[in-house]
């Protein structure tokens, strides 16, 4: 699996539709390495082992605005909204920290709005730190947030799970990237540096590029050598 072969980056792209949970049958379909929503109401979820501080890299795309709630930090598929989340609709995009206070269904909530929703689609970062119940949101090229929200969590039921709700209209799941985060400071840069651990004991400080599909093989480069050179072919059965 794609989670055992990096140290640094749990997952990258969408997975295919295989990999998700859908809220409703055939909702969602496959078109090369997006998957589009194909009526009102369609939800997708899935989870992710990346602990309690992880950073999500997204692209969403449509043809007109829809309504979309992304949540993050998910302890499963949930009908009710996240604890961490973005709402996007024609009004425009507004991050969300919510947090029950007590089992009678109180709870605390801060909102930040974003700005305008663009005309046909939207990349974010977004940094959760579950400990100190802090979520944050970037855009591609800024040096400060657009949003950093945090309310103290109250100990309920987290995870790395992701859950995609469009609420109206269409859209397509583009990419998604999913990583631990040291918590703290917010900076886009990534060095990728991680490492990939064999089974023989040998450990690689390396960037996996790529994983070719249906051929059970990652392409790695060397961390230090990431933007260029030709890649290793390390077979996923040696990982």
């Amino acid at each position: 699996e794609f989670r055992r072969v990096l140290f640094r980056s749990t997952f990258m792209g969408s997975g295919g539709l295989s990999s998700w949970q859908q809220g409703k049958p055939d909702t969602w379909r496959e078109e090369g390495d997006r998957l589009i929503s194909t009526a009102p109401g369609a939800k997708l979820f899935r989870e992710f082992k990346s602990g309690s501080r992880t950073r999500y890299d997204l692209s969403l795309s449509w043809r007109q605005r829809p309504t979309v709630q992304i949540a993050l930090g998910m302890g499963g598929a949930q009908e009710m909204p996240g604890a961490y989340r973005i709402d996007l609709g024609p009004d425009g995009m507004v991050a969300v920290r919510e947090e029950k206070e007590s089992t009678d269904g109180d709870s605390s909530a801060d909102l930040e709005p974003c700005g305008d929703l663009p005309e046909n689609g939207l990349t974010l970062t977004v940094f959760i730190d579950q400990d100190a119940g802090r979520l944050a949101v970037m855009l591609p090229d800024a040096d400060k947030p657009i949003a950093d929200l945090a309310i103290p969590s109250t100990g309920g039921k987290t995870g790395g799970g992701v859950q995609f709700t469009v609420v109206t209209g269409t859209a397509a799941l583009d990419s998604l990237r999913v990583s631990p985060w040291r918590g703290g400071s917010l900076s886009l840069d990534d060095t990728g540096e991680g490492a990939v651990r064999l089974r023989d004991g040998e450990s690689l400080a390396a960037v996996v590029a790529a994983v070719e599909k249906g051929s059970g093989v990652a392409l790695v480069r060397a961390a230090a050598a990431a933007a260029g050179g030709e890649p290793r072919r390390i077979p996923l059965d040696t990982v």
